[in-house]
């Protein structure tokens, strides 16, 4: 039994390295970044909401006086029409957003990035107000997500 748990242990330790997180697990920023400024430079409204309430929740002051800007681009959504069916009518399609972003503190440049999230959906043809819903569902799953992509890779600025 010790064997099975200590060899599962090895097998996680290459990941750690390469980003590769548990899903749930959020990024302590109290300790990184006390004062933060957003820029809204085009950014989707559900981000840009994700990151402030994520943010102050962690205890950061988000202020435009803070030295430490995050400037976000506009954000881009896209989505390709991954199976067709015989009549066709799209029946699973790949979303993609991807979310551009950078952070300055007093003039300088300490980042420059691109979150990108992915999620592939089937449709029903003969329920497409369901197909629909599901859509801002997983629309709403990518801002969150791309949200903690950017805030996780804010936890490790110098």
């Amino acid at each position: 039994m010790k064997r099975r748990v200590l060899l599962g242990l090895l097998a996680l330790v290459p990941l750690g390295g390469c980003g590769w997180h548990l899903r749930g697990s959020t990024v302590d920023l109290s300790t990184a970044i006390q004062a933060i400024a957003l820029e809204d430079q085009g950014v989707d409204e559900g981000i840009y909401r994700a990151l402030t309430l994520r943010l102050q929740s962690a205890g950061v002051v988000v202020t435009p006086a803070a030295e430490l800007r995050l400037v976000l681009a506009p954000t881009r959504w896209h989505i390709n029409r991954a199976q067709v069916t015989l009549t066709g009518d799209t029946a699973a399609e790949l979303m993609s957003l991807k979310q551009p972003f950078s952070v300055w503190r007093a003039g300088a440049r300490l980042l420059v990035d691109e979150v990108v999230v992915y999620r592939d959906h089937q449709i029903d043809t003969a329920a497409l107000a369901a197909a629909e819903a599901q859509r801002r569902s997983l629309r709403a799953q990518m801002r969150r997500e791309a949200a903690e992509q950017i805030l996780r890779q804010l936890s490790f600025l110098p």
